[in-house]
């Protein structure tokens, strides 16, 4: 018996220590609103060492915490409010003053930090000298049950967002200076309290609000609302007529608005005949540019294909067939971005409201350069999001140069960079920053689930497969040479090769070049780095050798003992007959290749995996003669062949 109640004592504590100590990231979001609200005496007690989760409640602070997260949090103040201002006010005639938080308040800035808290489910923020327009941001409180506001100086229209609350009980926004209609978004089913008293609304109630009922409870007064059974309850009509409806212009002004905006269209038609004239020009001058340009570049590349289809495979580095200048990208690397959203730049709260501030459920894993995470944006896009910390001496100066290759990461044969966000910490001893890196999200699954399920292995005949390897040649020969320097070294494997809904290749957990120990890694350190450059170079050959051998012969390399005898054997059979090696072929893909295209795949696989990495082709080679493997195959099929 004395032992069960041993357990049962060591079982309330470990319970009541798993609901009361708190996450590190909400613990610095507590203080962060300790300092924008301008440290209230309410909350000047609060240091390193305290511990939010088993603070004392108290009428005016109360902190309740579940699982490591905050769950409410109740602070009121001892600021004035508009009912108690000497004089009637409303958004125009609003001037911060000792009641209110000081002109450096942000209240948009305030509720950025506050939305961490996404476990919310009880907010109460009264007398604290709030002022501003309440932001739309505010729908990020999915699990919001109470907001209390009251008693601030919290001005504009009730934001529509608010209908987004799906949770929501109680909304308090009663002593503020809030205008306008009251929206029909406070018709919430699950609204028992709505307290809207002491603003400057105007209009008519919602006809779910129009009355208090047994569910619900509506107090309104002391408005400029003009519901009949209200106004005996409402500001005086002179007060409304002065105070609630100044926010709108004059008809005085309006007029004046109006004429202002007549004399502009004129301008702005004249300027626009002008325009369109200068335009019409420019665009026939850029139109001449354009053709000429692109008939000389047409006649090039004739040239050039000629020249390429008069040769034969296995084309080598030593061949003499010249090849392409690795610092040159030709204008389809350039181009094959298009259809990408523009990269842009986050911001630090876009990021964590996108992985809803890093939970774990959102973490995705660890690679050699940071965590990773899966996150939504704003705009409902999905996107995977990679934390890169960095430690370094002019960090600033070298983030800007590395920031501009990212920028470029774009390529239909990538999973591309859309933007990054750069945090930099100044209080350490050494300048260190965070760099979050945003990419696309491909839903569908890898080349290694691919190869795995047996179901969408018959999906992927020997036409997909060509298509396949040229796409993945193509992203490292674009990390190699379609940015400054190039990019080698990438853990290239066929668990990282990514086929979006129309199978097409896209590289992903490729190198980022940041200074990530020290900048010693980076191809951008402007050290001389050639003789290792030189060797990644050839190391990413030999990678994509290995997803080659994988997809030719549909096995699944898990060990070097795999490799090698898929080796020995594929050496062995291209010097017998052709039924063996076409033996060696995945099954699933019989019948739909030429023998040509499948032996010059193969020859240049095996020259790839060559252990000499000075043996193994250059990135240009391989490309051409998967391309020509993939022309002799298109000439098969379209000579109406069934059969191998």
């Amino acid at each position: 018996m004395e032992i069960f109640r041993v357990s049962l004592l060591i079982f309330i504590v470990l319970v009541h220590v798993s609901n009361g100590q708190l996450a590190p990231s909400e613990t610095r979001i507590l203080f962060q609103i300790q300092k924008l609200l301008e440290y209230p005496q309410v909350l000047q007690g609060w240091n390193n060492w305290t511990n939010f989760c088993y603070l004392p409640s108290s009428e005016s602070l109360k902190i309740v915490c579940s699982n490591g997260h905050v769950t409410e949090l109740t602070v009121i103040g001892n600021k004035s409010s508009p009912s108690k201002s000497p004089k009637p006010l409303n958004s125009s005639n609003f001037a911060v003053s000792r009641q209110s938080l000081s002109k450096s308040f942000s209240i948009d800035a305030f509720f950025t930090v506050l939305t961490k808290l996404s476990n919310l489910e009880v907010l109460s923020l009264v007398s604290l000298g709030l002022w501003g327009p309440l932001p739309e941001k505010i729908n990020r409180f999915w699990s919001l049950e109470v907001l209390n506001v009251s008693s601030n100086f919290i001005y504009g229209k009730i934001p529509q967002q608010i209908g987004t609350l799906m949770n929501l009980s109680s909304l308090i926004l009663a002593d503020n200076l809030l205008n306008g209609n009251v929206p029909d978004v406070v018709c919430n089913s699950r609204l028992k309290l709505l307290n809207i008293s002491h603003n400057l609304l105007i209009g008519k109630l919602p006809s779910c609000t129009a009355s208090s009922s047994s569910n619900r409870t509506v107090i309104s007064s002391w408005n400029c609302l003009s519901d009949g059974n209200l106004r005996n309850q409402q500001h005086p009509f002179s007060f409304c007529q002065k105070e609630a409806l100044a926010v709108k212009p004059r008809d005085k002004e309006k007029e004046n608005e109006k004429e202002k905006e007549k004399s502009v269209s004129k301008l702005g038609l004249i300027l626009a005949v002008i325009g369109v004239s200068v335009g019409i020009s420019l665009v026939l001058g850029l139109s001449i540019l354009v053709i000429v340009r692109r008939s000389k570049r047409r006649n090039n590349d004739r040239e050039f294909d000629g020249y390429i289809s008069n040769k034969m495979p296995i084309r080598s580095s030593s061949s003499s067939v010249p090849t392409m200048d690795s610092r040159r990208v030709p204008q389809t690397m350039r181009s094959a971005a298009i259809g990408l959203s523009p990269y842009r730049v986050f911001a630090l709260d876009e990021i964590e409201h996108a992985t809803n501030n890093f939970d774990t459920e959102n973490f995705i894993g660890e690679g050699s350069q940071g965590q990773v995470y899966k996150g939504c944006l704003e705009d409902g896009s999905m996107v995977v999001i990679k934390c890169i910390k960095l430690k370094q001496k002019n960090l600033a100066q070298n983030l800007v140069q590395h920031m501009e290759v990212i920028s470029k990461l774009r390529h239909v044969h990538l999973v591309s960079v859309l933007g990054h966000c750069i945090v930099t910490y100044q209080d350490h001893p050494v300048t260190s920053s965070t760099v979050f890196v945003v990419f696309e999200h491909i839903y569908n699954a890898s080349l290694y689930t691919y190869l795995s399920d047996s179901r969408r292995k018959e999906m992927m005949k020997w036409p997909q497969r060509m298509a396949i390897t040229i796409g993945v040649a193509r992203g490292i020969q674009f990390l190699h040479t379609g940015v400054a320097l190039g990019i080698f070294g990438n853990d290239i494997k066929i668990e990282n090769v990514m086929l979006d809904d129309c199978l097409t290749a896209k590289l992903s957990n490729y190198n980022i070049p940041l200074p990530s120990k020290g900048g010693s890694e980076s191809p951008l350190n402007g050290k001389d780095n050639n003789f290792s450059t030189k060797n990644a170079e050839k190391e990413d050959v030999y990678q994509l050798g290995l997803i080659l051998l994988q997809i030719i012969t549909g096995k699944i390399v898990k060990s070097t003992a795999d490799l090698d005898e898929l080796k020995i054997q594929l050496e062995k059979n291209l010097s017998e007959a052709p039924s063996k090696l076409r033996g060696m072929a995945d099954p699933s893909t019989r019948g739909t290749f030429a023998y040509e295209s499948l032996i010059t795949a193969v020859k240049i696989t095996m020259n790839c995996l060559s252990k000499e990495a000075s043996n193994r082709p250059s990135i240009e080679d391989v490309l051409w003669n998967l391309q020509y493997s993939s022309q002799v195959q298109e000439g098969w099929t379209s000579s109406g062949n069934l059969g191998s």
